[in-house]
């Protein structure tokens, strides 16, 4: 029998030279429509929402292989770390 496995992260974002909100959304968008179809991992923005220069963001998927789950939330950190509108502030990972 296998085992399912819930494995997420949350990211906390500090965006740069971002003047409005419809600025950071379009920001945002872009990384969570990309990561969504490159990864195919759920995400959305999850805090800091009225914040223009944080972001929090959520990535989680469902498995039944830990370790994939791991390289494949791993390649979204890469992912972020090359954006240059963004620095990463924080990662927390969850798993259920």
């Amino acid at each position: 029998m296998n085992t399912m496995h819930m494995l997420g992260i949350e990211v906390t974002l500090h965006l740069y030279s971002v003047h409005s909100l419809k600025e950071k959304r379009r920001i945002l968008r872009s990384i969570l429509d990309h990561s969504h179809h490159r990864y195919k991992v759920t995400n959305a923005e999850i805090n800091y929402l009225d914040n223009l220069s944080r972001a929090g963001l959520g990535f989680g998927l469902v498995t039944n292989n830990l370790q994939t789950a791991e390289k494949i939330l791993q390649k979204v950190i890469n992912y972020l770390d090359q954006q240059v509108e963004v620095e990463i502030v924080e990662i927390n990972w969850i798993e259920i």
